[in-house]
């Protein structure tokens, strides 16, 4: 009778766990590429000519053109929408009201998050200032409403056009108005608005803090575009901006502990949902009526957050538009 040895048959001991994995593995990589549903397919804006390997268009920015001259030149020759890649950061840069509308009111959603950068980590109160959130969970749902009611419930006589005499820097003019309706006080510069409740040390810490801000946040940061980079800290961005963080913080939470004392001692104010009061004061209003409503950030974090955003905002936006405005009106003298 024939038979064959064992020295002849495979020997199953040289069979190991990755080669079983491998060949229960391949049959599943297989129907994946082959049987799987092809994707919708969506068409997306295009991409600008010019990127680099690594760091995408940032080379296209680092000249003595302003970044919107830039941006409306690649508009003009890409259309009304494109990408960019700033870094390792695809962007979406838009250039026609039409889809801007689309972008905040359709699709307010998809925007409402932002991207983690250094800027709305450390001076954004890591990332609870409107307009940084990275997440779509934000204050805004009990916010707005109550702001609306703010407004809507002052008397008549804050209610009236106060006229005032253009003398000064529209940036002061702005911070003086955001100061009363925020904090109820404004930022000293003349012997009539110490009489009016002026915190002049406050005001011009804040209004330093203001300016040192923007210098921080208009600044290219390697390490946005490049993440990896950020231990090295080139340029010193990162240790500017905690300073700055650190002296606005200081200024806002002295307004807001004065503001909890007067609460305090007040119980008119306590009971008096709105009237009487400024921005600051009807958030902690607000914020304690909705806590179940903050998972993300404390109460005092949420106050501060928004108070600085309504400033940095006010301030700014108004400024720059006046000054724009005045330009114009001065180079078209016809159309006074």
């Amino acid at each position: 009778m024939d038979y064959y040895s064992h020295d002849h048959l495979p020997s199953l001991v040289n069979i190991t766990p990755s080669m079983v994995i491998t060949t229960l593995a391949v049959p599943f990589f297989l129907y994946y590429y082959l049987f799987r549903k092809p994707k919708v397919s969506r068409r997306a804006p295009p991409e600008a000519g010019g990127a680099w390997p690594l760091i995408g268009h940032l080379p296209l920015f680092g000249g003595s053109q302003l970044p919107p001259i830039t941006l409306g030149h690649m508009a003009d020759k890409y259309g009304p929408i494109f990408t960019i890649r700033m870094g390792v950061h695809k962007t979406i840069v838009v250039s026609s009201w039409e889809i801007a509308k689309e972008c905040f009111t359709t699709n307010d959603k998809a925007f409402a998050k932002r991207l983690k950068t250094m800027g709305p980590e450390l001076l954004g109160y890591n990332y609870a200032l409107f307009g940084c959130s990275v997440t779509s969970e934000n204050p805004r749902s009990f916010a707005v409403k109550d702001i609306y009611e703010l407004f809507r419930a002052k008397n008549a006589k804050a209610a009236e056009v106060v006229k005032v005499e253009l003398k000064k820097w529209f940036a002061d003019i702005a911070l003086n108005t955001v100061f009363k309706v925020v904090v109820g006080k404004r930022l000293v510069e003349s012997e009539r608005s110490k009489e009016s409740g002026g915190d002049e040390r406050s005001g011009h810490r804040c209004r330093k803090a203001i300016r040192d801000f923007f210098d921080m946040t208009g600044a290219f940061v390697v390490s946005d575009a490049i993440p990896w980079l950020r231990w090295l800290d080139l340029g010193g961005y990162e240790r500017a901006m905690k300073k700055t963080a650190k002296e606005l913080d200081q200024v806002v939470e002295e307004w807001l502990e004065e503001h909890k004392r007067k609460r305090t001692l007040d119980s008119e104010l306590v009971n008096n949902k709105v009237d009487g009061r400024d921005f600051m004061g009807v958030m902690l209003s607000i914020l304690d009526d909705a806590k179940e409503l903050v998972s993300t950030f404390d109460a005092d974090t949420i106050n501060k957050a928004t108070c600085v955003a309504f400033i940095l905002a006010s301030t700014n936006a108004t400024a720059a538009t006046l000054t724009w405005d005045s330009a114009l009106l001065l180079n078209n003298p016809e159309t006074l």
